[in-house]
């Protein structure tokens, strides 16, 4: 991709004319991979980074960001890559990186994806004790 297109801050332009069809959907598809990806690539990354420069790899962060991109990090460095590959959001993820039982996390992403569960369901998975009580109507005892 990078002899085809150049990039720069919210701009992509081709350098070339593309040779085919086929070049051009690859170019497609490597922006889709970053579009979904990018939580955990710049959180591999940073991890990456950070292992490499120390805490002098914290000038890299931006400050408005600093918020989100440490998110990314915990979650990059909780979840290991080999099961990052289930059909989830990267909030589906997010839910199981506390669990500290490699195993449980996986065994919880595969229940996520087999049963359909929202992020929310997921969540109350991870932490059953967490969920507040249903409040319901005192005259019917329908749920609120």
């Amino acid at each position: 991709m990078t002899d085809l297109v150049k990039y720069g801050r919210r701009e992509l332009l081709f350098n070339r004319r593309p040779a085919d069809i086929e070049e051009a959907e690859e170019v497609a598809q490597t922006l889709m991979y970053f579009n979904e990806d990018l939580p955990w690539l710049f959180g591999d990354f940073l991890n990456q980074c950070e292992g490499f420069f120390g805490e002098e790899f914290a000038q890299i962060i931006p400050d408005k960001s600093q918020k989100t991109l440490r998110n990314w990090m915990f979650i990059a460095a909780a979840i290991p890559s080999r099961i990052r590959h289930y059909p989830l959001s990267h909030s589906h993820f997010a839910s199981v990186a506390g669990v500290q039982d490699k195993e449980k996390q996986e065994e919880l992403l595969q229940k996520a994806v087999q049963l359909g569960w929202s992020v929310k369901r997921l969540r109350q998975e991870v932490r059953p004790g967490d969920t507040k009580p249903k409040k319901t109507c005192p005259h019917c005892g329908g749920e609120l």
